[in-house]
């Protein structure tokens, strides 16, 4: 009958050592997962600030090496954007600082070149 309680008890304490054990894994993990987050977010972070430079790099490439898609996508943007301004101007200074802003005047310069061809196949 002794053995037999000296074996409860140390299956017992086996089994007090193995929650010890585990409870001392989750205390650790805890923190662990606590960094893991962190460390999520900085990469999220460097991630987005890496697209913004790529994205920023495509923007200060030259027309000429853009893809004519790019262009033609870049030009249709910028004649929505004049048209709106265009609608909110009331004074002729706003017309004329919404067309010549620097970002605008390539895109505005080809929209006046098409715009030209057209006039001169359609009076001839």
């Amino acid at each position: 009958m002794n053995a037999h309680i000296k074996e409860t008890i140390e299956s017992v304490n086996k089994i007090l050592e193995n929650r010890k054990m585990d409870n001392f894994n989750l205390e650790t993990d805890e923190p662990y997962q606590k960094l893991m987050q962190k460390e999520e977010k900085v990469l999220h972070l460097m991630d987005d600030i890496h697209k913004s430079n790529t994205e920023s790099k495509r923007d200060g490439e030259s027309l000429l090496s853009s893809p004519l898609h790019v262009v033609v996508l870049k030009t249709v943007n910028t004649l929505t954007d004049v048209f709106g301004e265009l609608s909110e101007a009331s004074t002729v200074y706003d017309v004329v600082d919404s067309l010549v802003k620097k970002e605008r005047a390539t895109y505005i310069g080809i929209v006046l070149v098409f715009l030209a061809i057209i006039l001169m196949f359609v009076s001839l």
